[in-house]
């Protein structure tokens, strides 16, 4: 069998994945329709876990929510949905603390240096 190559398979990417990388367990959905924008933190584990998070989403306004919950294993929960009117740029970040004390940052937007 020959190996393949990309000169071979023009526009196939391989990407190379490994086990170790985490995989995000809380998610943002984002819709869009007109001047209206909602957001939904979605989260979802291959096993019960406690997380943490905080929203903050500037538009003609600024909203905060932050709250924590237990993400049952292989279960899809809806932790929180935000909706608001905006008019030109708009900016929502989410920092999230799984409960193994894993911390990452979730974006939306155009969001500027101080957003």
């Amino acid at each position: 069998m020959l190996p393949l190559s990309a000169a071979a398979l023009p526009g196939l990417f391989l990407v190379a994945m490994t086990p170790e990388a985490p995989r995000d367990t809380v998610m943002l959905a984002i819709e869009r329709d007109g001047n209206h924008v909602q957001l939904q933190l979605i989260g979802e584990s291959p096993v019960t876990q406690q997380v943490r998070y905080e929203m903050a989403f500037k538009g003609q306004s600024t909203s905060h929510h932050r709250g924590n919950a237990t993400l049952d294993a292989g279960q899809r929960h809806i932790l929180s949905t935000m909706r608001m009117s905006v008019d030109g740029r708009w900016c929502v970040k989410v920092t999230v603390e799984e409960g193994g004390g894993r911390r990452y940052e979730l974006s939306g937007g155009e969001c500027w240096k101080g957003d």
